[in-house]
């Protein structure tokens, strides 16, 4: 049984005014009004709580998408990619290398390696 307790949004900490949170044993749900739904596991609460790496973290969740932004990549430019996966570039092709990232918003900046 999940025990949970519900508060609309907007309230401190809360980055959108409609909609509410259920914050439960098993993680915290947020339902939004406009702008859909999110769900925050427990064991990912904990680890930022522990500062300890996710179940489930970012670096999971960009190799689990990498392979379809390649092959928009590859349609986008209307030929085929070959793809280093240790070095994370296109070898040999400056032009789909170059559309691997995106300027950012000053003051923001890409980390150089």
């Amino acid at each position: 049984m999940v025990r949970a307790f519900v508060h609309n949004a907007g309230g401190p900490g809360q980055k959108t005014p409609l909609g509410c949170y259920f914050y439960g044993t098993e993680g915290t749900f947020r339902l939004g009004w406009r702008d859909g739904w999110t769900f925050y596991p427990a064991d990912f609460l904990e680890a930022v709580r522990n500062k300890r790496r996710a179940v489930c973290d970012i670096e999971i969740g960009y190799r689990s998408t990498a392979m379809s932004l390649l092959g928009m990549l590859s349609m986008k430019l209307g030929r085929s990619i070959r793809w280093d996966g240790e070095k994370e570039i296109v070898p040999g092709d400056a032009q789909a290398n170059t559309l691997l990232a995106r300027p950012y918003r000053k003051p923001w900046d890409y980390p150089k390696a």
